[in-house]
Parts: C-alpha cells; structure tokens; sequence
C-alpha cells in the first residue's frame, strides 16, 4: 500500500581527471525515506487532509570539473631567447617554463545534499502545499590557484588544488489550487 518508502543508491565513479587508485575512484550513495501519512489508520476520521507524505533525503555528489591530467606538470613555450652568435648570426632558441605543477593529491569535489519536507493536498485538491527545507554543504573544492607566490614561500605550487567550501540552504514553499465549475453547461477545469 506503499504506506512506508524507501531507496537506495550508490554510485562508485572513476575519472581520468586525477592519478592513483585511492584519488580516481569515489563512491557517492544517496538514501531517501517517506511516510505516507494519510494512510495510517488514525487520518481515516477526518476529511481535510486527503493526502500527506512527509519526506527526507540525503545523498553525496561528486564532481570531476577539473582539466584534464592537472596531475602532471605542463610547460608552455614562453619566447625566442637569444643564446649568442656563431658565425655573425644570432642563435636563437625557443624558451619554456612550467605553467602547470601537477597535484597527485587531486581528488574528487564533494557535495552533501540534505533535504526533509511534505506533499499536502487538502479538501479534496482544493489546496495544495509543497514544502522543502535544503542544506548543501560542498567541500574539497576543485580551485585554481595562480603560481604567483613568492620565491620565500618555499617555490612552485600545484596549480589545482582541492581547497575551499561553501554551503547554501533555504526552504521553498509551493502553494497549489485545482477546481471545477459549470461554465454554460460544461465542466470548466483550472489550476492556479
């Protein structure tokens, strides 16, 4: 009668993005739970609430929104550099430095998303209320960071690093009416 409701998922992915077993693959489950309260026996004796469910649910995301091999170290052509002369001509060579230093500590991005809430429609569909309250939490954050630092702070740093959080959370609230009437003759239907 599907009085009670619960799912289940688990997602165990793997990106090329980062190097190593224990930072390539993460495992990201997700569980959500409902009751249906309108079912139970006690709701029977009333008739203004014709259906309530009341809801809750949390899952980890995981995101790999990084360039591709930030593990290894790049370099860039940076300019003709002139070496001297041989023979009344300039020996020019071409220049590179290093605009990339690789990370093997690069992982995946996380997010936890909570959320509980409930379906309510009353006096049969005349009202309608929807309502959640959300908390994202993400953390290990995929952030670039230049390679401007001071030759005192110890010299090259990884240009990805997985640093910085940032969490969101608010309610959101949608109110619902459906109704019927006459309309010469004929049943005219609305939803608001």
């Amino acid at each position: 009668d599907e009085k009670y409701l619960a799912e289940f998922t688990g997602r165990y992915d793997g990106s090329y993005k980062f190097t190593g077993m224990k930072n390539r693959w993460g495992f990201f489950p997700s569980v959500s739970l409902g009751w249906k309260m309108s079912k139970e026996d006690f709701m029977s004796e009333q008739d203004v609430i014709d259906d309530l469910k009341i809801r809750a649910s949390f899952g980890l995301l995981g995101s790999d929104s990084v360039g591709e091999y930030a593990f290894l170290s790049t370099y860039s052509k940076y300019q003709n550099v002139a070496y001297g002369q041989r023979n009344g001509a300039t020996i020019v060579n071409p220049a590179y430095y290093t605009s990339g230093v690789p990370n093997t500590d690069l992982t995946w991005e996380k997010t936890q998303s909570w959320n509980a809430g409930f379906d309510m429609t009353m006096w049969k569909g005349l009202l309608g209320i929807e309502f959640d309250a959300f908390y994202n939490f993400t953390y290990d954050m995929l952030t670039y960071q230049s390679s401007g630092f001071p030759a005192s702070m110890g010299g090259y740093y990884p240009s990805w690093v997985n640093s910085n959080q940032i969490d969101t959370k608010g309610i959101d609230l949608k109110l619902s009416h459906h109704n019927k009437f006459e309309l010469g003759g004929k049943p005219f239907y609305y939803d608001v």
